[in-house]
Order: structure tokens, then sequence, then C-alpha cells
């Protein structure tokens, strides 16, 4: 068994303010909570948690919150994974026409939806009219303050929560046919330099997945510019660990110059701002990847057995 001893990333303590914040703002104060519930006159005890599970409206309570919780999860999620999939499969103008559909809903408020909901859920509202028209009642359904109108509401405001978590992980599968065009080399052997498969099949997954700019590549105060045509060597930490890779599994290893639209859109010419950057900034740009005993491009993988 091999061991590899890990350092600490200096770019965690970027996180260090944020979770200072947290830990004052919500994690101080619900400590304080929880203490405060476990104490007593004669020290610390649990009898107010057993007068409030031994009232029966509390317990009611709970019950109806987590059935609550579990359907709308179930609906989201059976909603949600179509959803992905066909937002992750559309592309162009339509692909742009549902992430806006999915981004906009988040830009108003709660309270501003909960309003919203009332009106189309009321006796005269949108929803009782069309369950009238299509003769699915013949009077209108009482939807406000009840259970299914809540149902409505709550699987409208958390939606979109579970679709582009998929969404982010579905648009990343890469599927290919089964009867793709063999490779040109043999597997025992691999490509050589320079020699990239000719088609793959099966499914590729990505297991392991890194962004670092080369404008930060010299420092993370002071921007720089790449040379072009000229080889410079850039290290990409891979964080992802513990993976199995079974009999038969390759391992490929894709580099690309942009990352739209998981990552911002590069531009691939050296701007002050890549968030001001105009359309005659943007260009073609060629990456090369050299494997000679001077420079031998690799990957490090620690392995344990």
């Amino acid at each position: 068994m091999t061991s590899r001893r890990r350092s600490l990333d200096p770019l965690s303590f970027l996180a260090l303010p944020g979770g200072v914040y947290l830990g004052l703002a919500f994690a101080v104060p619900l400590a304080l909570l929880l203490l405060r519930s476990i104490q007593g006159a004669d020290g610390l005890t649990l009898a107010s948690y057993g007068r409030f599970l031994s009232d029966p409206y509390n317990l009611a309570v709970i019950g109806n919150t987590l059935k609550l919780a579990l359907l709308t999860t179930a609906i989201c999620l059976l909603v949600g994974y179509p959803a992905a999939f066909a937002l992750a499969w559309s592309g162009g103008a339509l692909q742009t026409f549902l992430l806006a559909a999915l981004f906009l809903p988040l830009s108003v408020s709660v309270i501003v939806k909960a309003f919203g909901w009332t009106i189309l859920l009321r006796s005269n509202g949108i929803v009782n009219q069309l369950l009238m028209a299509a003769h699915l009642t013949g009077e209108p359904v009482r939807l406000i303050f009840t259970q299914l109108g809540l149902l409505i509401g709550i699987t409208n405001i958390f939606l979109p929560f579970m679709i582009l978590p998929l969404f982010s992980v579905v648009k990343l599968i890469d599927a290919y046919p089964d009867n793709a065009q063999k490779n040109s080399w043999a597997p025992e052997d691999g490509p050589k330099p320079g020699q990239y498969a000719q088609s793959l099949n099966g499914y590729e997954l990505p297991i392991a997945m890194e962004v670092r700019r080369g404008r930060y590549l010299q420092s993370f105060e002071t921007p720089h510019a790449l040379a072009p045509n000229q080889p410079i060597e850039w290290n990409v930490p891979l964080r992802d660990h513990d993976h199995v890779f079974l009999k038969g599994h390759r391992i490929m290893v894709q580099i690309q110059s942009t990352w739209f639209p998981l990552i911002d859109r590069n531009p691939q010419k050296f701007v002050p701002s890549i968030y001001k950057a105009v359309a005659s900034d943007f260009m073609p740009a060629t990456q090369r990847i050299y494997c000679s005993p001077a420079m031998p491009s690799h990957v490090v993988l620690p392995v344990m057995q």
C-alpha cells in the first residue's frame, strides 16, 4: 500500500471569511438555541422535548411537514429529471430560452410568488376556469389554504433547484453509439503522442474536472498574458479521488480553452476583464500538448493497492 501526504491548498483560505460569517450568523445562534432548549431549573434536561413530542397536535404538524417535504421532493425529481435531459439535449436559441425560463422565476420574491398563486388558484382564477372549461369539475374547487395549493406553490419554488444540479451533471455526459468506428490503435498499446481516437463507443463520464485560468498562472493578484507559441508548464490539481477503474475502462484526458456555459466564456485573447470583452476580442485558438522527453506531459495518479 502506498500513501501520499496531502498538503492544504492555499485557495481554501478564500472560504474563511464566508465560513466565519456563516458561523457567527447561523451556527452560533443555533447552538445557543439548542443549549437553551436542554436547560432546566435543575440543570440539563430533555423535559421540554418530551412535552413537545407528547402533544398530538405537534406530532400531527411534524407528520404533515415530513409528508409535504417528501411529496415535494418526489414531484420535483419526477419533473426535473426529464426536464434536465431536455435542457441538456437542446441547443442554440431553444436552450437559451429554456434557461431564461428557468432562471427568471428565481429573481422573483417568494412573497410575490405567493400572491401570484393566490390569484391563479382562487375560485374565479385561471386554474378553476380551465378545469371547468375542460368539464373536469362542475364548480370551482377550493385550492387556496389547502395542502394541495401549498404543494403546488412549494413545488414551483423548489423545482429550479432540482433541475439545475441535474442539468450540470447531465450536460457533461457525452453518449456515443455502441457501433462506433473502431480505433486505429490497439487497446493495450494506446494512441501514440499526437494520435487521437477517431471515435468512442459506449459512454464517457467525467470524474475529475478543474479550471486553471492562464491569466493567473503566474500570480493571482496580477493577471499576465500568455506568450503565444511558447510551451509553458501548466499544473492542474485534480481534487477528485478514490475512483475504481474496472478492467476494460480507459482514461481520457480532455483539455480545452473554454467551458461555456458551465464557466464564463473565454475570449481567447488577453483582455483586462473578460466580463467587458467585446465581439472583436473573441477568436479561435489552438491548444498544443507536448509529449517529448524534454517536456513530458503526464498525469499523476496516486494508486492504492
